[in-house]
């Protein structure tokens, strides 16, 4: 390998050395490492320096790859809500399956809000907190001025609907993020 091809190796590998910066260092240095012996391999197979680098694509994207794979990873293995939480957040814009999970989860956390005000202040005022049908049969959770034009539905029974409504939005936001999370690995 002559000196030019030589260089414009050891700059790309310094690149995506930088592109894996957010990696451990052991990691950075693996990835960094079988890069270099894949290019030198391909290059003892006949092919140019510059023909590999290109299949391989910009460092930054190549090292891209790495650094999401690891984050997906880390995120699955831990089985950490707030690490997949936040794998999803960075990657909202540019994965629809990303932020259709956290469209979910924000609907889920609205419900989840909206059960535990019923629970805090239904014993405060429980002749006007609750769960209400209006004469038109729409439901709605809140508070109902007692008229005739609605009518409280649960009673004291929100309380049991308002716990189980929250263990609903816990398992179904757990599995929801977990799905979000499994499809960034895709």
């Amino acid at each position: 390998m002559d000196e030019k091809a030589y260089a414009e190796l050891k700059a790309y590998l310094r690149r995506l050395g930088w592109a894996l910066a957010t990696l451990p260092v052991r990691d950075r240095d693996d990835i960094v490492e079988e890069t270099r012996e894949h290019v030198l391999a391909r290059v003892e197979q006949g092919l140019s320096v510059r023909e590999t680098l290109a299949a391989l694509g910009q460092a930054e994207t190549y090292g891209r790859r790495f650094v999401d794979e690891m984050e997906v990873s880390g995120a699955l293995a831990g089985q950490r809500s707030l690490a997949s939480l936040a794998l999803l957040l960075r990657r909202a814009h540019r994965s629809a399956a990303a932020a259709l999970t956290l469209l979910v989860l924000l609907v889920l956390s609205i419900l989840a809000l909206m059960a535990i005000a019923a629970l805090v202040t239904k014993p405060f005022d429980p002749e006007h907190v609750g769960l209400w049908i209006t004469s038109r049969g729409g439901l709605y959770v809140g508070t109902g001025d007692g008229s005739s034009v609605r009518r409280e539905l649960l009673g004291n029974w929100i309380y049991p609907a308002a716990v189980l409504d929250l263990a609903a939005v816990w398992v179904l936001g757990r599995r929801i993020l977990l799905w979000g999370t499994r499809r960034q690995a895709r």
